[in-house]
């Protein structure tokens, strides 16, 4: 049986991994950065770099840790789809964007495979709804 731990941070989304039959832990940057699409340069950039994308009519939204290196050179801000421990408010495709940092990091399971993962708790020094996010 395969057991995964998968922890969702604000800035970095974490898994532990044993599959191998070795701890492994495997990080990624929880942000993303759009890109406007242009002439086709963007796109050709993305894939030669390696970068994880989500594309859109208009746009590519460049995730991870790449995304980070390229909102960094570009002087882009690195959006989050998290905020307080839970999932941003203003950013409506949060979860998609998680999904798919997610899933880069898991790859393919088997169905034998258990994944477990942490939830928020109340704040104790704010005012959060995490009935949303533990769902």
């Amino acid at each position: 049986m395969i057991r995964l731990g998968l922890d969702l941070g604000t800035k970095n989304i974490v898994l532990a991994d044993k599959r191998t039959g070795k701890l492994k832990f495997k990080r990624e940057v929880n942000g993303f950065v759009d890109i406007i699409k242009g002439d086709g340069f963007a796109k050709q950039m993305l894939v030669s770099q390696g970068v994880p994308f989500i594309e859109r009519e208009d746009k590519f939204v460049a995730l991870g840790l790449k995304a980070e290196e390229m909102a960094f050179y570009f002087g882009k801000t690195l959006r989050r789809p998290m905020e307080n421990g839970v999932l941003a408010v203003g950013e409506d495709e949060a979860m998609k964007i998680m999904a798919v940092i997610i899933k880069s990091l898991i790859g393919k399971l088997d169905d034998d495979a258990t994944l477990y993962y942490c939830i928020p708790g109340p704040s104790v020094n704010g005012n959060v709804n995490i009935k949303y996010h533990q769902k």
